[in-house]
């Protein structure tokens, strides 16, 4: 029986500026998931020492839904 070749290893230019392309993308997701986890632990903060009135509904660990659906 012949084994194929794997093509994984062989980019070519396009493919290498896609990749780039994708990272800046990617690096970009984590930064605004970053911020808006920072913005809530701080908010969080906040309502415990009874500094934002009423209630809150913290989406803590769930920061790449509102990241995603924001870079759709």
């Amino acid at each position: 029986m012949e084994r194929r070749r794997s093509t994984a290893s062989s980019t070519s230019a396009s493919d290498r500026v896609a990749s780039a392309a994708d990272r800046e993308t990617l690096v970009g997701l984590y930064r605004t998931m970053r911020r808006i986890r920072s913005a809530e632990l701080r908010l969080a903060e906040l309502f415990a020492g009874g500094e934002v009135p009423g209630f809150i509904h913290l989406s803590i660990g769930q920061e790449a839904v509102a990241a995603g659906v924001m870079a759709a």
